[in-house]
């Protein structure tokens, strides 16, 4: 965060990685859903904690897993669960 940043959003994402002709390369493409600001909703701070709490506990992934309770850890390229607990917001 910086003193450049004057505002934020979450939106609903999904990306995939097709297989490009043009290329002859996987190209992975992110998908937007704008019209659904989440950071605007009146639940936004439940759902922000949601959001940074499954990042806590899966921070060797990049899709999304909700939130367990546990922190997870990568073993030999695996995610698994340790019996770490994952301290709440």
């Amino acid at each position: 965060m910086s003193f450049d940043c004057r505002a934020y959003g979450v939106y609903e994402a999904a990306w995939e990685q097709p297989f490009c002709r043009i290329h002859h390369e996987d190209e992975r493409v992110l998908h937007l859903d704008l019209r659904t600001n989440l950071d605007r909703a009146a639940d936004e701070i439940e759902d922000l904690k949601l959001f940074v709490q499954a990042v806590k506990e899966h921070r060797s992934s990049a899709h999304w897993h909700p939130p367990t309770g546990f922190i997870t850890g990568l073993v030999n390229g695996r995610t698994v669960r340790t019996r770490q607990r994952s301290l709440p917001l």
